[in-house]
């Protein structure tokens, strides 16, 4: 088990409730191939408009979720994993998953 914690930020709830709308999206779509531009209209709009609000210097330092296509080629690559259960805390969250869950691949 794993318990992946993100801290110090003040839309907390906002942020967990995108990565979880974007995980169910993904588990209800997921046959979808990774480069289709369906994607953008299913994800949840935090997620996109933050990885298309990115340019090229961000890259260097976030290259994980450069684009939408790669976000969901690396969901589609990680799959060894499962969600357990999640839980807020103040100006932050934890979630707490079994398996081989690489969280850099998921969340800035």
């Amino acid at each position: 088990m794993k318990i992946v914690r993100v801290r110090n930020i003040n839309n907390a709830k906002e942020v967990l409730d995108n990565f979880k709308n974007a995980v169910l999206i993904y588990l209800k779509n997921k046959s979808l191939h990774y480069d289709d531009s369906k994607w953008e209209k299913l994800l949840p709009q935090g997620i996109v408009n933050k990885i298309k609000q990115l340019d090229d210097d961000n890259f260097k330092y976030d290259e994980l979720i450069g684009s939408i296509r790669s976000f969901i080629y690396n969901f589609q690559e990680i799959r060894d994993w499962e969600w357990y259960s999640s839980l807020e805390v103040e100006k932050g969250f934890d979630i707490v998953v079994m398996g081989q869950f690489n969280a850099g691949q998921f969340i800035n």
